[in-house]
């Protein structure tokens, strides 16, 4: 079956369960677009890439599954690089998919052309610049296996623009060994005696160490607070002042001489 590189797109997609992305549209990922009309994928629009990686960050984190963004080239994919970031941190998986300016483009300081690749890739746990369209459903397949496998995160996908308009036949792959990730072996399994003791040895430094050291801490800080002028102006200690002392029965921020 013949499809365009965007149609391969949407539907790698729909082999991944995606059922929304969040994204705005511009002219190199435009493309992308027509193929949404036909398919079961509910597009959100948003004002702001920006705005697009916070909420698919969010779609997450409510369903478990990774959040998907869609942006346009140049500035659209930096104006997403900060949702990259906190989900980097945060591990929340993201699958972000960028439009780029035309293959033969890439490099040439072409209209709304940037190396996002480049940019993201400190803060993304891989990225796919795809070269021709039989690359994409590898690349979605892969991309969704490394944001939700191990230490979740983002994965970009960068698609030029001449690529989503060309031709492919249709395939997907059906197992790990057809993604080719050689070197990366997620940890999977939890090894629950060394929970039990990473938790034991947490809360025997609590309970021997720290709980003593807060509370000293605690109190170093009221006694500063003692001498700060500013609690004695406002009246929320008692004044250190010679003559100042408070009565009984008289407001703590009123002096015996009345000031």
């Amino acid at each position: 079956m013949q499809l365009t590189g965007a149609q391969a797109l949407i539907k790698s997609l729909e082999q991944e369960g995606v059922d929304t992305i969040f994204g705005l549209p511009g002219g190199a990922i435009l493309p992308v677009y027509d193929p949404i009309l036909d398919s079961s994928i509910r597009h959100i629009l948003v004002r702001h890439e920006q705005g697009a990686g916070h909420m698919a960050e969010g779609y997450a984190l409510a369903t478990g599954k990774a959040g998907v963004a869609m942006v346009t080239s140049g500035p659209g994919a930096t104006n997403i690089v900060t949702p990259i970031a906190n989900a980097h941190m945060d591990s929340t998986p993201l699958v972000i998919i960028t439009g780029q300016v035309a293959t033969a483009s890439i490099g040439s300081d072409a209209f709304q052309e940037c190396d996002i690749t480049g940019i993201t890739m400190g803060i993304t746990k891989h990225n796919f610049l795809i070269q021709s369209a039989h690359e994409i459903p590898r690349a979605v397949a892969a991309a969704f296996y490394l944001a939700t496998s191990g230490r979740p995160g983002p994965v970009l996908i960068d698609l030029p623009k001449d690529v989503s308009q060309s031709t492919m036949e249709w395939w997907y792959p059906e197992s790990i060994e057809e993604l080719d990730l050689p070197g990366y072996h997620p940890e999977v399994a939890v090894d629950e005696r060394a929970v039990v003791g990473e938790y034991g040895a947490v809360a025997a430094g609590r309970r021997g160490k720290e709980g003593p050291q807060m509370r000293r801490a605690q109190e170093r800080k009221v006694r500063g607070q003692d001498r700060h002028p500013r609690f004695r102006r406002r009246g929320l200690l008692r004044p250190a002042v010679p003559g100042g002392a408070v009565q009984p029965g008289e407001p703590a921020a009123q002096r015996r001489d009345g000031t």
